[in-house]
């Protein structure tokens, strides 16, 4: 459902999603194959984004979800930062980012 919405909005045209797309692209992040596109200038720019991400679905970090474990991966020639996050129900999920357009820009 979270998803949905988020996904919504970023083929929707109003000012909001002009920004989200602005930072986004790609899927939902529940597997490499519909990774969320993290669009960043450097690493700084980048990570701030994957964590605005998932507070966007998820709420605010360390009272709705925490970060279990952050993860580089390389899958198909692209980097990819891999979050597993813990909810406040006890639910545990990865999180998958193409970093690849900023992943080693300081």
């Amino acid at each position: 459902m979270i998803f949905k919405k988020l996904t919504d909005r970023l083929f929707k045209k109003d000012p909001i999603d002009s920004f989200i797309s602005e930072m986004f692209a790609g899927g939902d992040g529940t597997s490499f194959e519909n990774a969320v596109i993290i669009k960043a200038k450097n690493s700084s720019e980048g990570i701030s984004n994957e964590y605005m991400f998932i507070s966007m679905l998820y709420g605010n970090p360390d009272k709705d979800w925490e970060l279990l474990q952050q993860s580089l991966a390389d899958h198909q020639n692209k980097s990819y930062d891999v979050m597993k996050i813990k909810l406040k129900n006890g639910e545990e999920k990865d999180v998958f980012f193409d970093i690849s357009n900023f992943y080693g820009k300081f």
